[in-house]
């Protein structure tokens, strides 16, 4: 397991940490970190490849290990924000193509996901740490909620995590389970 004073030989993360120049964290997995800092991420995608950028709707686990060599305090980081944001996660105009309303789609989110078959992913999902309630779900069980909506929404979160946003594998997921 990689420990904070591993970060200046991990590929990619050297350059990312040095430039948002801020507290940083290595994850609970021991295999990424995490960088605090203020900012608002541009508009797009928020995450390409193993690097994920959020400012609102997520949560996270705080591990509070930090990492040797990185300021201690979180820092208003804006310009370098929008910097990294560009060069590592924004969208690359080459890769899209116009869909059937005139927008544009980017088939790259599809190699977002974690790339399991269904079967694997919805094993892994059931032996998650919240993996009875996705199986209740899974199987349509609705109690524990207001409403039919509300526990789609929740099975359909859920989905999402565990497909990496790939929108045919959760179509596909939620037209198979119990709430269909």
């Amino acid at each position: 397991m990689p420990r904070s004073r591993d970060w200046e030989t991990r590929s990619g993360s050297k350059e990312i940490i040095q430039q948002l120049e801020s507290y940083t964290e290595v994850s609970p997995s021991g295999t990424g970190y995490h960088v605090l800092i203020h900012g608002d991420l541009p508009d797009g995608r928020n995450c390409r490849g193993g690097i994920e950028m959020y400012d609102q709707s997520r949560f996270f686990t705080v591990t509070a290990d930090h990492v040797d060599g990185t300021p201690t305090s979180i820092n208003e980081r804006q310009d370098a924000l929008q910097a990294v944001h560009e060069e590592f996660v924004a969208e690359d105009d080459t890769n899209d193509e116009i869909d059937a309303t005139g927008g544009r789609r980017d088939d790259s989110s599809q190699s977002q996901t974690l790339g399991l078959e269904d079967e694997v992913l919805l094993e892994k999902a059931r032996s998650a740490g919240n993996g009875e309630k996705f199986d209740r779900l899974w199987r349509g069980n609705t109690s524990g909620y207001d409403s039919q909506s509300e526990a789609d929404m929740a099975l359909c979160c859920l989905l999402a995590f565990w497909t990496g946003g790939n929108r045919m594998q959760m179509d596909r997921l939620f037209r198979q389970s119990g709430l269909i």
